[in-house]
C-alpha cells in the first residue's frame, strides 16, 4: 500500500505538498527513463548525431529554432559550453522534424513497457487532467512538450504525459534552486550525485565547490527541494483526495511494471 494513503487529509495545503514529494521519484523515473533508452539511441541515429548533442537537440526541440542561450536558460543545470556545442551540432533535419523524432522515441518507450499495464487508461486520464490544468508561467520546456501533438494510442500518450509532468517539476526545481540562493552548479554538487554529477553535466572539476562549501550549503539545497514540492503542489489540486491516492498507487505500480520490462 502506498504510504500516501496513510497521510492525514486534515490540512489540505500540507497534504498537497506531501503528495508532490511522494510521487516525485516515480514521475522522475517514468518520465525520464526514455531519454536514456534504446528508443532515444534510435532517435539519435535518425538525427545523425549521438550523445549529448542528440539529447540537447531532442529535448530542446520544442523550444523552436532559438539561440543556444535560450536552451541553456531552460535546461539550467548544464554547463553552457556543453549546451552550445550540442545545440550547434550539424543535423540534416529541421527543428520540427527533430521534435517529431524525439517525441516518437518517448511514445515508443512507453508502448514497449506500459502497453499491457492493467490501469493504463486511468493513469493516462489522471495525469492528463493535471498536465492540462497546470500553469505554464516560467516553464517553457513544460509548455513546449505539452504542446507536442499527442499520440492517438494510450500507451504513447501516457509516455508523453509522464514526460510533461517531469518537465513541470524540473522547471520549477530550477526556479526553486535560484530562489534558494544557489547556482545550478552548487545545487548539483550539493545534491545526491555530488561532484560526479556535476562533471557529468559538463562542469569542469576546477569549477566545482570544495567539500567544505558543499557541506555549508546543504541546508539551502534541502530548502530548494522543499520549495520545489511547495511550488509543484498546487498543480495536483485539480484532483480530489481520492484521485490523488489512486494516482499514487498507480504510479508505483506503473514504475514496477515498466522496470520489470528492462
Amino acid at each position: 500500500m502506498s504510504t500516501y494513503l496513510q497521510r492525514s487529509p486534515d490540512r489540505p495545503i500540507l497534504e498537497l505538498v506531501d503528495f508532490a514529494r511522494h510521487v516525485a521519484p516515480a514521475i522522475g523515473r517514468l518520465g525520464g527513463a526514455w531519454m536514456l533508452s534504446n528508443n532515444a539511441k534510435q532517435a539519435a541515429r535518425q538525427l545523425g548525431i549521438k550523445g549529448w548533442p542528440a539529447y540537447i537537440k531532442g529535448r530542446g526541440s520544442v523550444l523552436g529554432d532559438v539561440d543556444a542561450d535560450v536552451v541553456n536558460a531552460c535546461f539550467g543545470f548544464f554547463e553552457s559550453t556543453l549546451i552550445q556545442a550540442g545545440w550547434s551540432a550539424p543535423c540534416q533535419l529541421s527543428i520540427n522534424e527533430i521534435e517529431s523524432v524525439y517525441a516518437h522515441a518517448c511514445r515508443e518507450w512507453s508502448r514497449e513497457r506500459l502497453s499491457d499495464f492493467a490501469d493504463l487508461a486511468r493513469l493516462t486520464e489522471l495525469l492528463g487532467s493535471v498536465s492540462d490544468a497546470a500553469p505554464v508561467s516560467g516553464l517553457p520546456l513544460f509548455a513546449g512538450w505539452r504542446a507536442v501533438p499527442r499520440s492517438a494510442d494510450l500507451p504513447g500518450m501516457l509516455g508523453q504525459r509522464l514526460h510533461e509532468l517531469r518537465e513541470l517539476r524540473g522547471g520549477l526545481h530550477l526556479v526553486a534552486v535560484l530562489a534558494s540562493g544557489l547556482t545550478p552548479l552548487e545545487a548539483i554538487a550539493a545534491g545526491p550525485g555530488g561532484s560526479g554529477n556535476a562533471t557529468f553535466f559538463g562542469w569542469d572539476e576546477a569549477e566545482i565547490p570544495p567539500p567544505a562549501v558543499i557541506a555549508a550549503i546543504g541546508p539551502q539545497r534541502a530548502r530548494a527541494e522543499d520549495l520545489t514540492d511547495e511550488m509543484v503542489a498546487p498543480s495536483w489540486a485539480v484532483l480530489e483526495h481520492g484521485d490523488r491516492a489512486e494516482l499514487a498507487e498507480l504510479l508505483e505500480a506503473a514504475l514496477a511494471h515498466a522496470e520489470s520490462r528492462v
